[in-house]
């Protein structure tokens, strides 16, 4: 049950795509307790549950930064992020999207202590590559994700994303949050 919940927000944070309105993303922009500086001739989606931006557009690659509660996985509370990756590596296995991991290793996020993970998964016959990056704050797990298809775009984009992660700056959280939070903050 654990490994499906994270292998669906490990989905939603790299792979999910809604209808919504395009605007321009270059600047400074703040989500839900985070702010990250877009590159410039970028464009953003919203309304998204998440700071998310393009550069062509969907399905050609994205960025998204994201928040979570931490109580959406029980039996990983006061967890490092490092244990939030490894769950999330274990999920790979009976993912759909035939997912495989390429890398896991020590970064930062905002300034907190993090994990980078590089995996590739295949949808509907096109080899993705995806790099995320994960951080816990006290009850809440942050999630900074860059797609791209592996053919073309990965390589080309990936500069770019490293330059977006380095911008993010994450505020203290603001305290004990109440039992009836909901799963995404």
């Amino acid at each position: 049950m654990i490994r499906a919940a994270f292998a669906a927000l490990l989905l939603a944070a790299g792979c999910a795509a809604t209808k919504a309105d395009v605007v321009p993303a270059g600047g400074v922009h703040e989500y839900r307790g985070a702010s990250a500086e877009l590159p410039p001739g970028w464009l953003r989606i919203e309304p998204f549950d998440g700071l998310v931006a393009t550069r062509v557009g969907f399905p050609l690659q994205q960025i998204r930064i994201s928040r979570y509660a931490v109580g959406l996985w029980k039996g990983l509370e006061g967890a490092a992020s490092s244990e939030y990756a490894e769950m999330l590596a274990g999920s790979f296995d009976g993912a759909r999207h035939e997912m495989e991991l390429l890398e896991v290793r020590p970064a930062t996020l905002g300034g907190l202590a993090a994990t980078r993970m590089t995996y590739r998964w295949t949808q509907g016959g096109l080899s993705y590559t995806s790099v995320s990056v994960c951080a816990v704050d006290g009850a809440r797990l942050w999630l900074a994700t860059y797609s791209a298809p592996t053919r073309h775009y990965w390589a080309r984009d990936l500069a770019t994303f490293d330059q977006v992660l380095a911008s993010i700056r994450i505020a203290p959280p603001p305290g004990p949050t109440s039992a009836g939070e909901r799963r995404r903050e």
